[in-house]
C-alpha cells in the first residue's frame, strides 16, 4: 500500500511511506527512517469498515470510503488504515479501491479474507488510538489554532477601544488599572502561540517545495510534457518516472507514487485519444494522464509509448476514450479524490483556514502590546516590548511569505507556448 499524491511536507510520505507484508507474514509499516512491525501472530483478521462507521469513528475529513483494519486476538485493533489515504489517483470506487490501495494485497500476503466490519463493536477512541495517517502530524495547536488567533485579536480590540476611549489614551482609566497591560500580553501570548508555529510550518513547507526530485534507487525513465499548445507554466513541471517496481508521478507539486509492473501494479497502458490510461492487467484504473498535454504530437506519442514499453509496460492504442475526458488540469477523473485527502499540516499550516487570520492577530496583538506601555504597571513594560516585538516581527515574515506565494503562484498561472516562446497571464 502506497499514500496518495500529497503536496509540500507530504510529498515525502507519498515517495517513501508503504504497508507490505512480509515473507514471514509479518505486517510492516515503513516509512523514512523509521518503521513498525505487527508479527504474523499479532495479526489475526483483516475487515473493512463501511463509510459511514469510517467517519464515525475515525473522524477527521467529510469524505470516507471506509478502513482498513487488522485485528489482533480477540479482536483487538492493532492497525487502522483510511482507504482514501492509500488511494490512486482514479475516480472513487469503493469496490475497485479494495485493490487499487493495495487493500486486497495486504490481506492475500497475510493469508486471511478481506470481512466486513462491525462498526459497533469499538469505540472512536480505540480505533483513533491504532490510526496511521501517513505524512506529517497535524502542527500545534491545531484546530484550535482558529479560535486562539481570534481570540488573540477580540482582547486586542478591547485593549485598543480601552485605549482611544479613556482621557489621554490611558488604557488603566479605561479598563481597570493594569488591566489593559495584561490584556495586551494575553492578546501576544495567544498570537505567538499560533503564529511561531505558523512561520516554522511554511518556510519548511517552500523548502520542501523546492527540493530537487530524488535519484532513484534503480534504473528508470524520465517521461516529461510535451504539450500540443499554451499551457500553464506548472504544467511544463510535470514528470513520470518510470520504473519496474514503481512509477512516480508528479503534477502540481503533487506525487504520488504507483505500483509498478513488478509490484502487480501498472502493466498496461492504454492510449486513447483524450488520455493515457495506466491499468494493471485486470485493467483498473490507476490514473490517467492528458495526451495533449503529456504527448500533444505524433513525434512525442511515439517517444512515449517507447519509454513506456522500455519500461515494461505493455502499451496498447484505442480509437476511443474509455471514460470521459480528463480537463485541463487532470484533476475531474484524475486525481479527483487529491481534494479529498488535503491536509493542513502539508502546507506548513496548523489549522484548515487562511494564513492571514494568523497574520491579522499577530499584528493587532502587536499594536495593542504598545498601547498600554505608558499606563500599565512597571512590570508589564519589557514583557510588553518584547512581546510586541515578536509579534511585530511575525506579522511582517508572514506578510512577506503571502507576498513570496501570490508571486509564485501568478507565476505558475503564466501562459507559455513552449513551441513560440510567449507568455500571457490567464
Amino acid at each position: 500500500m502506497r499514500p496518495s499524491q500529497r503536496r509540500g511536507l507530504g510529498a515525502e510520505a507519498a515517495r517513501h511511506e508503504h504497508v507490505r507484508v512480509l515473507p514471514d507474514g509479518a505486517v510492516e509499516l515503513v516509512a523514512r527512517g523509521s518503521s513498525r512491525r505487527l508479527d504474523s501472530a499479532e495479526v489475526r483478521r483483516a475487515v473493512l469498515l463501511d463509510p459511514q462507521g469510517s467517519r464515525r469513528l475515525l473522524g477527521g475529513d467529510a469524505h470516507h470510503a471506509g478502513a482498513l483494519l487488522l485485528l489482533g486476538p480477540n479482536d483487538v485493533p492493532r492497525l487502522a488504515l483510511q482507504l482514501l489515504e492509500w488511494a490512486p489517483p482514479a475516480p472513487v470506487d469503493v469496490v475497485t479501491l479494495r485493490e487499487t490501495s493495495g487493500v486486497e494485497a495486504v490481506c492475500r500476503g497475510l493469508g486471511v479474507p478481506l470481512e466486513p466490519a462491525d462498526a459497533g463493536q469499538w469505540d472512536a477512541a480505540t480505533l483513533r488510538g491504532v490510526l496511521h495517517s501517513p505524512g506529517p502530524a497535524p502542527r500545534w495547536p491545531g484546530r484550535p489554532g482558529w479560535w486562539l488567533s481570534w481570540a488573540a485579536v477580540l482582547l486586542a480590540i478591547v485593549v485598543l477601544l480601552g485605549a482611544s476611549a479613556s482621557p489621554g489614551g490611558r488604557v488603566d482609566q479605561a479598563v481597570g488599572d493594569a488591566s489593559g497591560g495584561v490584556l495586551a500580553l494575553l492578546a501576544a501570548l495567544l498570537a505567538i502561540a499560533v503564529g511561531v508555529p505558523t512561520v516554522l510550518g511554511l518556510v519548511a513547507a517552500a523548502r520542501a517545495r523546492r527540493s530537487p526530485p530524488e535519484a532513484a534507487a534503480g534504473p528508470e525513465l524520465v517521461v516529461v510534457p510535451s504539450p500540443a499548445g499554451p499551457v500553464p507554466r506548472q504544467v511544463l513541471e510535470h514528470e513520470l518516472r518510470l520504473g519496474p517496481d514503481a512509477l512516480q508521478l508528479r503534477r502540481f507539486e503533487a506525487v504520488v507514487v504507483l505500483p509498478g509492473p513488478l509490484a502487480g501494479g501498472v502493466a498496461v497502458a492504454v492510449l486513447e485519444p483524450g488520455a493515457v490510461r495506466l491499468r494493471d492487467t485486470h485493467g483498473l484504473l490507476y490514473s490517467s494522464l492528458r495526451t495533449d498535454v503529456w504527448c500533444g504530437d505524433q513525434a512525442s506519442r511515439v517517444v512515449l509509448r517507447d519509454k513506456l514499453a522500455a519500461a515494461g509496460l505493455e502499451v496498447l492504442e484505442s480509437p476511443v476514450d474509455a471514460l470521459d475526458s480528463v480537463d485541463h488540469d487532470e484533476l475531474t477523473l484524475d486525481g479527483s479524490n487529491t481534494r479529498l485527502i488535503a491536509r493542513p499540516a502539508d502546507s506548513g499550516r496548523p489549522f484548515d483556514g487562511p494564513v492571514q487570520v494568523v497574520a491579522v492577530a499577530t499584528g493587532a496583538a502587536a499594536m495593542a502590546c504598545y498601547a498600554p506601555v505608558d499606563s500599565g504597571a512597571d512590570w508589564q513594560l519589557v514583557p510588553a516590548v518584547a512581546l510586541g516585538g515578536l509579534c511585530l516581527g511575525l506579522t511582517a515574515v508572514l506578510a512577506v511569505l503571502g507576498l513570496l506565494e501570490r508571486r509564485r503562484s501568478r507565476q505558475q498561472q503564466t501562459v507559455v507556448d513552449p513551441y513560440r516562446g510567449r507568455t500571457t497571464i490567464r
